[in-house]
This record gives structure tokens, C-alpha cells and sequence, in this order.
């Protein structure tokens, strides 16, 4: 596949301009002051028709009014502006796997198709298919994303490139393997932090993690739980996922997965508990008394079988409650506007309460839920003094039309394909149909070689 022409022509005026600031401002690029204009913008305190002001990579005004003083304008006519969508839990490079192993329940469908198939990954997969799912991530308007996943370097190579924020953990099981240091993920892990942890300004950051409770051992769980304490780090781990895997857990401990992780001390730490469809009352209490946070994947668990999340509850219970689509081999896109709309029509079908999860109650999962559960207290709302991570969704599409309420028709009616512009930092990383930082052709043509020489 030929690249355009204008795309190294491109990079290298890119760099000459940059140059030529840096020279300017002694060193160093001088932040430019950017104004959204004419938007409606979901705010902290409710909808808002008006302006919002960005100097550098901080929001510095939201009103009504428009101010001057801004370098660059940025109309946001026909559009709403929402905080970027947090991914709270995913797997990027499994967009690899995508329509891979169709129609099975979890337990076949890890052991049988994706167990052998991530046996055979490589560096080179990983980076091309991080590109990809950060691509499809940034033009469904995410800002943020937790992964779990190896070859991490690699993700965080993306990551770095692409100007997206994320929150990176090293898959780790050990089955029977009761050393951790023996363990090459958890060396993997050491060095995660090492290199990683705070890259980007603040962009990266380095999770602990384990896979779950039914891939590792009481002494690797303790061994997790006691390094990630000491790093003050977030604690990513699948939770109750399925109803075998939660009542497997009890015949073997005689405790429920959240029970057995508090016993091997896991939410001394910040703990980021994916799926969460099977916990207890018990389990809900032990998890909102630590301030752990559940990542709600509706997509995933209603694809492979796994049963519905008892979100309204948790909420009600004081957990902070998330969303994530998980990897695209359980989901088959990364799309965040799908995970909210199923949240809650799943909390008020599965209460038969159409009041069960209130439209603005169900927005705030998507971002400032996902920000919390990331450690990051910088972003997640549309404030003055937060991270401009913003996303513009236009309401051109006649599913968008008639538009009462913004926040309805963001979590009712609107799709990835409606996003007009994503922002992170104040960096515009996507606008109008192009990426500004990845070359997204290139990414897919390198994917799709590899897969045709690996799995097809």
C-alpha cells in the first residue's frame, strides 16, 4: 500500500514549524490557547450553550460569553462537547482476534481459541494492532483506556505515539507457580514501572495487575497485592465474571473471588475489578468499604453468555462503578458509545425499572467513573482547572434529530461515527475524519500482513 505524498511532507513542515516555535520561545513551544465556540457542552453542573476555553492542556474557561485572546477557534457548531470517554478495561491488541472465536461461552472460548492464539503473538502484532485499536479508540472519542495485555512496550510505544492517555498492566498468571519472582510477567511488571511509569507528562501509567483468582495462587496474589501497595499502584484484575468462575472460587477457598482477593490483601490498594457480573452483596460492601471500582464490559458479557452486572446496586452501594468494552475478541469494536447505551437499558431491563439507572447517572460511568478508577483526579469533566480531554460528537445524523437533551442524546441515541474532533491535553489527535498523529493505513496494511501469515 503506497503512502500519500502529503503524509512525510506533512511531518517534516510539522517539525520545521516546531523548530521554528522553539527557537521563538527559547526552547521551548510556546502552549497555544485554544476556544470551542458555538458548542453545547455537558458540563460538571449541566448543559451549557457556549464556549470552552483551553490554554494549553488545561481548560481555562466554560460561559456562555466568548472571550478573546485565543490562537485558534474551533466551531463547534451542531455539536456536543462531552469529557473523553474513559476505557476502564481492555485488551487493545486483541483487535487481532476480532470475529476470531464467535458464539462460545468464556471458559471454551479462552482455553480452546484465545489461550493458543496469544500463544503465538509477537512484538511486531502487538504494536501494529496497538496502533489499530488506539485509531478506532480515538475516533470513537476515548481519551483514556486501562489495558491489560503483554508486550506492553509495545503498547505503550502506541500509546506515546498517538497522544492518548492509558493506564498499562502486564497480564500475569502463574497457575501453580507460587515464586513470583520466577514469574517473567512480574519481572515485566518491575520493569514496566521502571521505564514507563509517568512517560508522556503523565499519559502512561503503570497498573499492577493479576489475570484473575482462577489463573494464580494464594502466594502470588499476596506477592501482587504487597508490590502494588508499595508502588501506591492501581490493582487491575477480572472479578466474578461468570458464574462458574465465582462458585469455582468458593468449592476451592471457600470464599468468593472479591473475598479471597481481600484475604490475600489485594485492596490494600486502589483495586479495578473487571466484569464484576456475579458478585455477592457481601462482595459489593467489601469492595465500596476499599473505594475499588468495577469495570461494567455489558458488550463482552452479554456476547460470550456471562449474565448481566448488577450495576444499580453496586452504585447503590457505593462502588464506583466504570465502564470498559473489554478486548474486541468478546466485544468486535471499541466502542464506548455502545457500552453506555447497553448500560443502561441492561440496569433498567434487568431491575424492570425504567428509573434504575438515570440518564445522567449512566453518563458519568463513561468518564469521570473511568477517570476516578485510573487514579487520575485531573480529568474526567468538563471544569475549569481539568485536563482538556474532550470529545466533539456532532448531531448532523438524523438519528441525532429531534435533540432534547444533549445527555440523552449522547447516551440514547449517538455512535462512535458521530465524533467530530477528540482531544487529550489539549492536543487535537483526531478531527473530521483524520488522525493527526497515526498513520492508521499503514498500522492496518502492517496488521493485516502479519495475520494472514499467523492465523489465517
Amino acid at each position: 500500500m503506497e503512502l500519500p505524498l502529503e503524509n512525510p511532507l506533512r511531518i517534516w513542515y510539522n517539525l520545521y514549524i516546531r523548530i521554528s516555535l522553539c527557537r521563538f520561545c527559547g526552547g521551548k513551544v510556546k502552549d497555544m490557547k485554544k476556544l470551542i465556540k458555538n458548542v453545547t457542552a455537558i458540563t460538571h453542573s449541566g448543559e451549557l450553550r457556549g464556549c470552552i476555553g483551553i490554554n494549553g492542556k488545561v481548560i481555562d474557561y466554560i460561559g456562555a460569553a466568548e472571550p478573546s485572546g485565543y490562537d485558534e477557534v474551533i466551531d463547534g457548531k451542531n455539536a456536543i462537547a462531552v469529557p473523553g470517554f474513559v476505557n476502564a478495561h481492555a485488551h487493545l491488541p486483541m483487535v487481532l482476534f476480532r470475529g476470531y472465536a464467535e458464539d462460545m461461552a468464556l471458559q471454551p472460548w479462552l482455553f480452546g481459541k484465545i489461550f493458543p492464539a496469544e500463544a503465538k503473538l509477537t512484538p511486531e502484532l502487538v504494536k501494529w494492532s496497538s496502533r489499530v485499536a488506539i485509531a478506532e479508540m480515538i475516533a470513537g472519542g476515548t481519551t483514556s483506556s486501562s489495558d491489560m495485555y503483554y508486550f506492553c512496550d509495545e503498547i505503550i510505544s502506541a500509546v506515546l505515539e498517538s497522544g492518548i492517555k492509558a493506564n498499562i498492566s502486564r497480564g500475569l498468571s502463574a497457575f501453580a507457580e507460587t515464586d513470583v519472582s520466577k514469574l517473567v510477567g512480574f519481572r515485566e511488571t518491575e520493569e514496566l514501572f521502571e521505564k514507563f511509569d509517568g512517560a508522556g507528562d503523565g499519559r502512561v501509567k503503570i497498573d499492577a495487575c493479576l489475570h484473575s483468582e482462577y489463573t494464580n495462587n494464594e502466594a502470588v496474589c499476596r506477592a501482587v497485592a504487597d508490590f502494588a501497595l508499595e508502588k501506591k499502584a492501581v490493582l487491575h484484575v477480572h472479578v466474578s465474571e461468570t458464574e462458574s468462575e465465582h462458585c469455582e472460587c468458593i468449592e476451592r477457598h471457600g470464599l468468593t473471588p472479591t473475598a479471597f482477593l481481600e484475604k490475600c490483601g489485594c485492596f490494600r490498594s486502589p483495586v479495578l475489578a473487571a466484569h464484576c457480573v456475579w458478585v455477592t452483596d457481601e462482595d459489593m460492601a467489601i469492595m465500596a468499604a476499599n473505594g475499588a471500582s468495577a469495570a461494567h464490559n455489558p458488550s463482552s458479557n452479554l456476547k460470550l453468555g456471562s449474565g448481566v452486572a448488577r450495576v444499580t446496586d453496586m452504585l447503590a452501594a457505593g462502588v464506583n462503578v466504570c465502564l470498559g468494552t473489554d478486548g474486541c475478541s468478546s466485544n468486535n469494536n471499541t466502542d464506548m458509545f455502545t457500552e453506555l447505551h447497553l448500560a443502561s437499558l441492561c440496569a433498567k431491563g434487568f431491575r424492570r425499572d425504567p428509573q434504575a439507572l438515570p440518564v445522567s447517572q449512566a453518563f458519568a460511568l463513561a468518564n469521570a467513573a473511568g477517570a476516578k478508577a485510573q487514579g487520575r483526579d485531573d480529568t474526567g469533566v468538563l471544569e475549569v482547572g481539568k485536563r482538556a480531554d474532550i470529545a466533539l460528537v456532532g448531531t448532523e445524523a438524523p438519528h441525532m434529530h429531534p435533540t432534547y437533551s444533549a445527555t440523552v442524546a449522547v447516551v440514547q441515541s449517538a455512535r462512535a461515527a458521530d465524533v467530530r474532533m477528540t482531544m487529550v491535553d489539549g492536543e487535537v489527535l483526531y478531527k473530521d475524519g483524520e488522525y493527526k498523529t497515526l498513520d492508521v493505513e499503514e498500522a492496518i496494511f502492517e496488521m493485516e500482513k502479519l495475520v494472514d501469515k499467523t492465523y489465517r
